[in-house]
């Protein structure tokens, strides 16, 4: 009887053993799991990011921020592209001396005809590549019409898309009749 106790004993103790060994592998392959299911997430998110719209709306405003401006308001081009580029970006194209200049001349530059093209450089980077019309006006003259490019970069930083790269490429003429 005392034979058969101690044989129940080492059996029950055995199943113990096994099902404490069991739950200790399962909680870890379980902790493991949540793990790789975080990281998935945050790449989804990083490629939901990387939508075509809302890497245009990012570049848009960067172009309007740099390439519209009202003399009159006194902001520099630094002060209006801030909130859309990174620091490396802006000291590409923002004029040297610029906040010095103090002009009694009144001059606009408005924007028209945009154009954006929109390419994933993978999950947090984008480029777009930029058409618009720009009507200079000096005072109360006549507008003045030129057509850029702009190849911009963008990386998605801080639940933000920035431009980190700036290229404008030319000025170039429409042909008539396109």
């Amino acid at each position: 009887m005392v034979e058969i106790k101690t044989w129940l004993f080492g059996v029950f103790v055995a199943i113990l053993v096994f099902f404490v060994a069991m739950t200790a592998i399962l909680l870890n392959s379980n902790h493991q799991i949540k793990a790789d299911l975080a990281t998935e997430k945050q790449r989804v998110e990083e490629y939901k990011n990387n939508q075509e719209g809302k890497v245009k709306a990012a570049a848009n405003n960067f172009i309007k921020a740099y390439m519209e401006m009202d003399s009159s308001e006194r902001q520099t081009t630094e002060e209006r592209i801030e909130p859309y580029t990174t620091p490396e970006a802006r000291e590409k194209v923002i004029p040297p001396g610029e906040s010095e200049i103090v002009s009694k001349i009144k001059i606009t530059s408005v924007l028209s005809n945009t154009k954006l093209y929109y390419s994933s450089k993978g999950k947090n980077k984008a480029s777009v590549f930029a058409k618009t019309t720009r009507s200079i006006t000096v005072d109360k003259g006549e507008p003045t019409k030129t057509n850029e490019m702009i190849d911009l970069q963008l990386e998605f930083i801080k639940n933000e898309w920035l431009v980190t790269d700036i290229q404008v490429l030319s000025q170039y003429d429409e042909p008539e009749g396109l």
